[in-house]
């Protein structure tokens, strides 16, 4: 994602709540990011923000992850 594909962007689910999430400059944990989800649960830190591009939906900019508990 990004001109520079520096960034990247996936989504969470907890229970029924779908939320886009956005890494910026985390390109580098794409691989790792994939393996944690596909083998568990992924505990992520992050800052709310309104969309600027989906008309005032809520997206979580990640700040840090691990594997989940």
């Amino acid at each position: 994602m990004g001109r520079d594909e520096s960034h990247l962007s996936f989504f969470v689910r907890q229970g029924s709540t779908v939320r886009r999430v956005v890494g910026f400059g985390a390109a580098e944990h794409f691989n790792a990011l994939c393996d944690l989800g596909r083998h568990g649960t992924l505990d992520i830190a992050f800052r709310p923000q309104v969309s600027k591009y989906g008309a005032g939906s809520v997206e979580l900019i990640m700040e840090a992850f691990r594997t989940g508990c």
